[in-house]
């Protein structure tokens, strides 16, 4: 199934205290190994906020904040969405994912109006952005033109819907950062574009599809030397929160519709648990696009035009693949058990 079409609610019904609930299925397809995506699941949690928040004049979810409380599994689930507080330029919402009448993800969400890709010169409303001399420059350093797909884990289910490339510029630079850990800063960092496949062509991916890439960021676990990575890991996240830059409808055309770059960055880890930070940048076309070769693959002109979209910071743990086909197993007929959500 499509990501556009897993990721669909309808409107069910709303509650005494004026909760609207929408109802959705998690698709089996968007899984790391047997446990639904986390990103997957927080694009669902999104799809149901924009539709609640379609007929006010605070459509666009500026933040979102997520704790991942208990497993989710492929089936039926609803979400329920409460206002805490209405204010004139942002609101509080407060949205809950329910499976089997427990709440498996409770997400704090701040909604508002999201401005459009445009630099302005207003001091009350600064916005720094490129043009501008003191915006930041997206840290991709290979254009997706030049790049070839690279092969993705078996692990995740929906790979055959996902072409990556990862940038080797980057890729080097970690590595050698790696070798010589005394003479760095202490972070491992990673980047890669993400192309989503079946898309309408004429169409940009959505927020949740932001959402979705936010958690596909390289755990640091995963960029350590190979002597020290965990052996078949599984990366649960236990809390993620993203911030939306821009209105995604605004993008140049000098952005591919369906093309984004997800910039990891960690810093910590003890026992296993660490920190995940993730930018997504926009690309200037897709992965292997000859026909863009031309336009500034070259040089180093396309990396003054590309924008951050959203930022994501996460804490997750270190297991391991049979842990998750344990739970699997374990909820097959019925949810007993609890879990964080999938994580890359």
């Amino acid at each position: 199934m499509l990501f556009s079409q897993a990721v669909a609610v309808h409107f069910d019904r709303i509650l005494d205290d004026e909760t609207r609930v929408y109802m959705g299925t998690v698709d089996p397809f968007w899984t790391i190994g047997s446990v639904p995506h986390g990103g997957y699941l927080l694009g669902c949690i999104l799809e149901a906020v924009i539709h609640s928040q379609s007929t006010t004049g605070q459509p666009d979810p500026i933040h979102l904040s997520s704790h991942f409380l208990a497993a989710s599994r492929p089936g039926a689930y609803e979400i329920r969405i409460s206002r805490v507080r209405t204010g004139r330029q942002f609101s509080n919402l407060i949205a809950h994912f329910f499976q089997n009448n427990q709440i498996n993800i409770t997400s704090h969400v701040i909604v508002g109006t999201l401005a459009p890709a445009v630099m302005t010169n207003d001091r009350s409303c600064l916005t720094i952005i490129p043009p501008h001399p003191f915006a930041i420059r997206t840290p991709f350093r290979q254009h997706p033109s030049m790049s070839d797909p690279d092969q993705l884990p078996s692990i995740l289910a929906f790979r055959s819907q996902l072409r990556a490339s990862f940038d080797r510029i980057v890729e080097e630079r970690s590595h050698a950062k790696a070798n010589a850990p005394q003479e760095g800063n202490g972070c491992f960092d990673y980047g890669a574009w993400y192309e989503i496949l079946g898309e309408d062509k004429g169409s940009r991916l959505s927020m949740p599809a932001v959402a979705f890439l936010a958690d596909l960021g390289r755990n640091a676990p995963g960029i350590l030397p190979k002597c020290d990575r965990p052996i078949s890991p599984w990366y649960p996240t236990l809390t993620l929160a993203i911030e939306f830059k821009v209105k995604l409808s605004s993008l140049p055309a000098c952005t591919a519709p369906r093309t984004f770059g997800v910039f990891s960055t960690g810093r910590f880890i003890h026992q296993g648990r660490h920190d995940a930070q993730a930018e997504i940048w926009t690309a200037p076309c897709a992965i292997g696009e000859k026909r863009k070769r031309e336009l500034g693959s070259g040089t180093e002109e396309w990396r003054d035009k590309m924008l951050c979209v959203a930022i994501a910071r996460q804490m997750a743990l270190t297991s391991t693949v049979g842990v998750n086909k344990r739970l699997a197993r374990e909820q097959a007929p019925c949810q007993t058990r609890g879990n964080r959500a999938a994580h890359l």
